[in-house]
């Protein structure tokens, strides 16, 4: 496989409707605007990364979030908050490209390991990550609590 011509940089607040675009088209709910508010409240906190793949003509064609996950009970980890590739360019290396970079990232933060989390419907995504030498290290359940009651975006997020 060629490798994608893409650049990887560090995203910056005029990718929020590019970003956006591409949460859509992954089945996430948001707009440019309230994507602008989530990188704001992201980049604010100290050990995160979001990286973007950029082709030479500037169209922004995937995304990665990776983040400091220290543990009090057990070493630490880097993880991936979310990755994201436009459909056009998936299983063209772009991808590869994405996580390679937030390794180099978890690196720079400090940990020796990197994990991913992915539903389990979403095929595709638990093939590329095994693709990628990611190993399945346990199964749980996700549990929430709504702990404010009639929150919209624009109140908190």
């Amino acid at each position: 496989m060629k490798p994608p011509n893409v650049f990887i940089r560090s995203a910056g607040f005029a990718d929020a409707p590019a970003l956006a675009r591409l949460c859509v088209e992954l089945g996430y709910d948001t707009t440019p605007g309230k994507t602008i508010e989530r990188l704001r409240l992201v980049l604010a906190h100290h050990g995160h990364e979001i990286l973007v793949a950029e082709t030479p003509d500037g169209q922004l064609v995937g995304w990665i979030h990776v983040f400091a996950a220290p543990r009090v009970e057990s070493r630490g980890f880097a993880e991936i908050g979310g990755l994201v590739v436009d459909s056009r360019h998936r299983r063209l290396g772009v991808g590869a490209r994405l996580v390679a970079s937030a390794e180099e990232a978890s690196v720079r933060l400090g940990f020796a390991t990197i994990r991913a989390r992915s539903r389990v419907e979403r095929g595709g995504a638990l093939e590329f990550y095994e693709s990628r030498g990611f190993l399945p290290v346990k199964t749980q359940r996700v549990y929430e609590r709504l702990i404010i009651e009639n929150v919209t975006d624009e109140t908190l997020e």
